[in-house]
């Protein structure tokens, strides 16, 4: 079975030149060819522009202008959607692709799922310097418990339906959070699936597990708790109730 239409990437850059070059690579080896990589420059004054520059791919969609931060930056991207994208991911410039094989397991996986999954969360390796740490996954019922204290998806290895983004946006005035407030407004047992599958790798060190902004980080978490997560508050208890007995990890066969 092949996935019908493409998948987007969507990555905000802004001086990313250091690791840029593995991101693009781990697209290009990709044996699944239908992609689309939407890079939003927000003027970087390094080498990145040369970098994209030299890369000879129509997949390769490279806007440069100013932007207010990354949900600014993903909002811009998401504007630029080809009519024929199903699924979106979100990568950093200095994240990747975890293997040539992603996209190509995805289309696998992906087909298979109910028109109503809106989020499909594959595993996450994470490390330094382009080598693996740790690989993280979560069950279905520890998605939906954290949901009370942090970001519950692991948004580099989440396969978001690109519908979503014909309806709404990110909000963009969170510079951390605004991936959690997305997804806590939305998530649901009904709409959300695991893969067994690695989708990414994500370099430690960014805005979220950043000692600089953790004061940030933590007052945009209340932010979400109380604009976005209490609101639902019965509906989200509703949701650990009915995942309560769904702790299998979706990596366990393949690790």
């Amino acid at each position: 079975m092949k996935i019908q239409g493409i998948f987007s990437v969507v990555m905000a850059v802004r001086n990313g030149g250091a690791t840029l070059t593995r991101a693009l690579d781990s697209l290009m080896s990709q044996t699944c060819g239908d992609w689309e990589c939407l890079i939003q420059d927000g003027m970087s004054d390094d080498n990145t522009e040369e970098l994209l520059a030299a890369r000879q791919d129509k997949r390769l969609k490279v806007a440069r202008e100013a932007d207010s931060g990354v949900y600014d930056a993903w909002n811009k991207a998401l504007g630029r959607l080809s009519p024929e994208s199903c699924w979106v991911m979100f990568l950093g410039a200095d994240d990747a692709l975890a293997d040539p094989y992603v996209l190509a397991r995805a289309s696998h996986e992906l087909v298979r799922l109910p028109e109503d999954v809106m989020f499909a969360q594959a595993g996450l390796n994470v490390g330094r310097d382009g080598k693996k740490r740790e690989c993280i996954s979560r069950s279905r019922a520890e998605v939906f418990q954290r949901l009370v204290w942090g970001m519950p998806l692991l948004t580099p290895a989440v396969f978001f339906r690109t519908s979503l983004f014909r309806q709404a946006n990110f909000d963009s005035t969170y510079r951390i959070a605004g991936d959690f407030a997305f997804v806590a407004e939305r998530l649901a047992p009904a709409n959300f699936a695991v893969l067994p599958f690695v989708a990414s790798y994500m370099e430690l060190g960014g805005l979220s597990s950043s000692l600089r902004t953790r004061s940030l980080l933590q007052a945009e978490r209340r932010r979400v708790l109380a604009e976005c997560v209490l609101p639902r508050a019965a509906e989200i208890v509703q949701a650990c109730i009915e995942t309560l007995d769904e702790t299998a990890d979706p990596m366990a066969s393949v690790r």
